[in-house]
C-alpha cells in the first residue's frame, strides 16, 4: 500500500472513478447491462494482493476472447515492432 490507498481503493480508482472524471461513466466503469465492458479475468484475487492484478487469465475487448498465450504472444510482437 506504497499509494495510501486499499486495494479496493486503487481497483475502484482505475476503473469508476476514472470513468466519472472522463465523463463516460454512463457507458463505461461499471459492470452492468447496457455498458461497454473489457473485462481482464484473473487467476488471483486483487483484493488480497494488489500484484494479483498480473496473474491474467484472459481478456474479454469487445466480443473477442485473448487467452494468456494469446496475450504473451501479440506483447511479444509488439515488443519485435519497435526494434
Amino acid at each position: 500500500m506504497k499509494s495510501g490507498l486499499s486495494n479496493f481503493a486503487a481497483l475502484q480508482t482505475a476503473t469508476v472513478t476514472t470513468a466519472k472524471y472522463l465523463q463516460i461513466d454512463q457507458r463505461k466503469g461499471t459492470i452492468e447491462p447496457g455498458k461497454e465492458a473489457d473485462l481482464i479475468l484473473l487467476d488471483k484475487n486483487p483484493l488480497e494482493d494488489i500484484r494479483n492484478t498480473r496473474a491474467i487469465h484472459g481478456i474479454f475487448k469487445g466480443k473477442n476472447w485473448y487467452d494468456e498465450k494469446t496475450i504473451w504472444q501479440m506483447l511479444e510482437d509488439a515488443k519485435s515492432l519497435g526494434k
